[in-house]
C-alpha cells in the first residue's frame, strides 16, 4: 500500500492493555441514545460534512457518549498513525 500505510491486523481488543469498555458502575447508562446503529448520519470536521453510518456506541467514565461511525474519506484527508 502506498503512504506506509499498515497492511497488518492490529492487537485484537481483547489483548489490549487498559479497559476495553468503560467502568458500568461509573455512570448510570442513558437509555435511548440516538440514532440507534446502522442508521445513516452526518459527520461534521470543521466545514467539511462527509456521510456515514453509526455503527454503535459507547458511554465514558463522565457521561459522555461516543458513537462509533463508518465513513468514507478522500484518501487526501488520510494520514497514518504512529
Amino acid at each position: 500500500m502506498a503512504g506506509g500505510m499498515r497492511t497488518k491486523p492490529g492487537v485484537p481488543l481483547q489483548d489490549r492493555s487498559g479497559p476495553v469498555t468503560p467502568d458500568a458502575e461509573a455512570v448510570p447508562p442513558t437509555p435511548g441514545v440516538e440514532p440507534p446503529p446502522g442508521t445513516a448520519c452526518w459527520i461534521a470536521c470543521g466545514d467539511t460534512r462527509v456521510p456515514g453510518i453509526v455503527m454503535g456506541w459507547q458511554q465514558q467514565p463522565d457521561g459522555a457518549w461516543h458513537a462509533l461511525v463508518s465513513a468514507w474519506w478522500p484518501r487526501t484527508a488520510l494520514t497514518p498513525r504512529d
